[in-house]
């Protein structure tokens, strides 16, 4: 009769043999390979790497302009370093896939390895969501303080703290969801694990990426639709929409996170369509920063210039004369055009980031815009600044 101990080892043996096996019965006519699958390699290096350079160089050049040279934060620069540090806890798991299963098919995949990419996949995603519930958020408060007039209850007002809202309220119910989707909590990485209950995590994700296209989708039309409204010149209008044009990424690179969702719905081979899905996130979460960090970049050129190319304004604006030359004015012409000059000097930058009143007025330019169509309600008059 086999001793306890004999059948603690043939168990231990069939569970190693059940480990080796491959996660996905493969297609007919393929053998699954563990030595030297297909992957891709190409493109998670391809998108991962530039993207975290992306992310990196924008949230420090904006880190720099506000503490060296505007010397102010605002509240949206502290859920910058928020997202910053949730963005870098979104790109670890990721790096870590890539070191045993770089986006293969399932059927290349053993058991063993599944439990360790479910882990990261599912860590990845929580991190992902607190870094668009922070950078949302970031964003739309920085909206908020450069078009909204403290004091004003416009319906711009109201609109933007809904959609800011919204965003927060989601977001903090889809993580908690994520995070407590099976009981055991285990079970969710861990295919081993027979007991317990889960949610339909891949239903889940789809409703998250639906939800996160259409506010991506929002959010790009309200900025657009409030800027456009401004009283300002044309040129204007553009340089600032062009700022919060690179929302247009998110939407897009947005949409293919709900196609991919619905593939995922679709198929058995998910370690596959996962990935793939995964990667679809950091271009979203780096067009968010983009958008956050690109109004402080004139700022900081300017600074460089000055600091470090003294005269280049001055050659540049020589080149430019040379290359398309000015109608020749009258005398009077000249002096309107100089008092323009010592007028526009004293305004401030359209590209301006705030600073404090004790700074030099160097550093304190003014615009001044208001709305087409100012609200009866609002206790201003419609009238604001735009501090950028």
């Amino acid at each position: 009769m086999p001793s306890q101990q004999e059948d603690s080892s043939v168990l231990d043996a069939f569970m190693e043999m059940l480990l080796d096996s491959p996660a996905l019965a493969p297609p007919p006519g393929v053998e699954s390979n563990f030595i030297d699958p297909p992957s891709r390699r190409d493109l998670s290096l391809g998108i991962l790497i530039p993207f975290l350079v992306i992310v990196v160089t924008m949230t420090l050049i904006r880190l720099y302009v506000k503490l060296f040279i505007v010397k102010k934060l605002h509240i949206e620069d502290y859920f910058l370093l928020l997202a910053f540090a949730f963005e870098i806890g979104h790109y670890v798991p990721p790096f870590h896939i890539y070191t045993y299963a770089p986006i293969i098919h399932q059927w290349d995949m053993p058991i063993r390895n599944i439990k360790k990419f479910l882990l990261d996949f599912h860590v990845g995603a929580i991190f992902y969501e607190a870094t668009i519930l922070v950078l949302k958020s970031s964003i739309l408060l920085q909206f908020l303080r450069i078009f909204i007039p403290r004091g004003d209850r416009s319906f711009t007002f109201w609109m933007t703290h809904i959609v800011l809202w919204t965003n927060a309220i989601f977001y903090f119910i889809i993580i908690i969801m994520q995070i407590f989707a099976c009981k055991p909590i285990a079970k969710i990485w861990d295919p081993m694990i027979t007991e317990g209950k889960c949610l339909n995590t891949e239903l889940l994700y789809l409703v998250c990426a639906s939800f996160n296209f259409a506010l991506d989708a929002a959010i790009l039309i309200w900025t657009q639709k409030v800027i456009w409204s401004l009283q300002m010149s044309t040129a204007r209008k553009l340089k600032l929409g062009v700022l919060f044009l690179a929302g247009t990424i998110a939407c897009v690179f947005g949409g293919l996170g709900v196609y991919m969702n619905v593939r995922l719905l679709r198929t058995e081979d998910q370690t596959y369509i996962a990935g793939i899905m995964a990667l679809y996130t950091f271009p979203e979460t780096a067009s968010g920063f983009l958008v956050l960090c690109l109004p402080v970049f004139p700022k900081f050129f300017k600074y460089i210039m000055v600091k470090f190319f003294p005269g280049a304004p001055a050659y540049f604006k020589d080149l430019k004369e040379k290359l398309f030359p000015t109608k020749p004015r009258s005398p009077h012409a000249y002096a309107a055009r100089e008092n323009e000059d010592r007028n526009e000097r004293r305004q401030r930058s359209l590209w301006h980031i705030t600073t404090d009143a004790s700074m030099s007025q160097s550093h304190v330019d003014t615009i001044s815009v208001e709305p087409k169509h100012s609200n009866a309600g609002s206790s201003e008059s419609g009238k604001g600044s735009v501090e950028v």
